[in-house]
Parts: structure tokens; C-alpha cells; sequence
């Protein structure tokens, strides 16, 4: 016996209030891994805050643009001259 066209609408509306109840699931998970991603933003904000004011706690660079031109120009000098001492 064929169900009745209530019946039937019925169960499709159950099918639609499952996938309804689902994307808010997805939604709020979504929310939540922006707040947790904001969080993380924020306190390794502050501890690059922190750390600029701490002496000591600073990061040195290694190999300034300055010292890294001075290193090409004696490469560049040792090519071109064919020695190390110019």
C-alpha cells in the first residue's frame, strides 16, 4: 500500500529538519574555531608585545641586509679580480 501524500511530506520534512539541525551544528563549530583562532591571535599578540619591551628578550637578525651587501661585494670582487686581497 502506497503512503499517503501527508505521510510522505512528513518524512521529508523530518529529513529536512535533521540537515536543518546539522548545518547549525557546523555552524557553531565554525563559530567556535573562529573565537579559538582569534584567541590564539591575540595572545601571541601580547607576547610579541611582551617581548619588545623585556630587555634581553629581543631577537637579534643574523646576516643584516648591511653585512649581507658587504659579503657580495667581496665575492663580487674576488670573481672579478681573480684574488682575496682586493
Amino acid at each position: 500500500m502506497k503512503p499517503s501524500f501527508i505521510d510522505e511530506q512528513e518524512a521529508l520534512a523530518e529529513y529536512f529538519e535533521a540537515i536543518a539541525a546539522a548545518e547549525r551544528a557546523i555552524a557553531q563549530a565554525f563559530a567556535r574555531r573562529a573565537e579559538l583562532v582569534e584567541a590564539g591571535r591575540r595572545f601571541g599578540q601580547a607576547r610579541a608585545n611582551a617581548a619588545a619591551r623585556l630587555p634581553g628578550c629581543g631577537t637579534k637578525r643574523v646576516g643584516s641586509r648591511a653585512a649581507t651587501g658587504r659579503r657580495r661585494t667581496v665575492i663580487s670582487t674576488i670573481h672579478w679580480t681573480g684574488n682575496s686581497t682586493g
